[in-house]
């Protein structure tokens, strides 16, 4: 990896990182941090565990100091393969499916592990939109180990989707050995697969698209939440994906003309599937993507 490359994957990092709330504390184990790795050693890769219409893995690479920090971070991925056409969901799973959740709770010597979820796209089947990755995904893990000198164990319990003209849902328990010094470099489908998470508000690289405002009217009978962007390529093609920060349910949005080609509006109709009493003070967070990137803007229901 040449220095240009470093110099790239480092402000990838800290434009990830930088004002992100709590649940994505995971910045302070990353800021600081590069990909690095020897290009003879072999990446840590768990065997794949087969389930219905699907096969699941763990992989990992090292993330090697800039500066200062902690030497233990390592990157892993939850990689995830389907065939053709088959799909599995994002956090927010559209009109059927179940989010995927990840428990980590029988892991050794691990004291952090936050999955990230790259841009989802949209797909159409006869149960109505569903949000969500087609034939295959990698969801990068920040992994932070308890004692770095000391070996740890990724020990995970996934239960997701797995959808086509019918959704079924499906479990895997992996594992993965990390030994201290890891310095195996990170695998191209899991630098893919980060890259490929959202921006932050005000983080966006240029091309990514850009929350301008948000309002939420939720009196009367016409509830709804409506989200400006500017989508640098065209706003035609640009989507916009919610969930709430809780993980809570979000009803589609439909995508209105803005002002001018780069413009469009997103109406979210708060009048059936959402208890507006739940929605009041919480966060939603909206991820959009358009032709060029993606971004994500925390939005807060008044």
């Amino acid at each position: 990896m040449n220095v240009i490359t470093l110099r790239l994957v480092l402000r990838r990092l800290s434009c990830l990182t930088k004002g992100m709330p709590s649940r994505v504390a995971l910045a302070a184990a990353i800021v600081p941090f590069l990909f690095y790795g020897v290009a003879a050693n072999e990446a840590p890769a768990s065997s794949w565990s087969d389930g219905y219409r699907s096969r699941v893995r763990l992989i990992a690479g090292k993330l090697a100091p800039a500066g200062t920090g902690p030497a233990s971070a390592v990157l892993a991925g939850i990689e995830m393969e389907f065939p053709v056409a088959w799909k599995t969901f994002w956090r927010n799973p559209g009109d059927a499916g179940v989010p995927p959740s990840f428990d980590w709770s029988k892991s050794v010597n691990i004291a952090e592990a936050t999955v990230l979820y790259p841009a989802p796209k949209a797909f159409i089947d006869p149960s109505g939109v569903i949000i969500g990755y087609q034939d295959r995904v990698v969801f990068p893990v920040v992994v932070t180990a308890r004692d770095p000198a000391l070996p740890a164990t990724l020990r995970l319990t996934v239960e997701y989707g797995v959808c086509k003209d019918i959704c079924i849902p499906a479990q895997a328990d992996i594992a993965l050995d990390i030994a201290p010094g890891l310095n195996s470099p990170v695998p191209a489908v899991l630098a893919d697969a980060f890259d490929e998470v959202p921006r932050q508000r005000g983080q966006e690289r240029a091309g990514d698209p850009v929350v301008t405002s948000a309002t939420s009217q939720l009196k009367g009978s016409n509830p709804h939440l409506v989200v400006d962007v500017l989508v640098p390529g065209g706003a035609s093609a640009a989507l916009a994906f919610l969930v709430m920060s809780d993980g809570g349910f979000m009803p589609l949005p439909v995508r209105e003309p803005g002002p001018d080609a780069d413009r469009a509006r997103f109406v979210v109709d708060l009048s059936k599937d959402v208890d507006i009493r739940d929605l009041t003070g919480k966060t939603v967070l909206v991820t959009i993507t358009g032709p060029k990137g993606a971004s994500e803007a925390e939005i807060k229901i008044e």
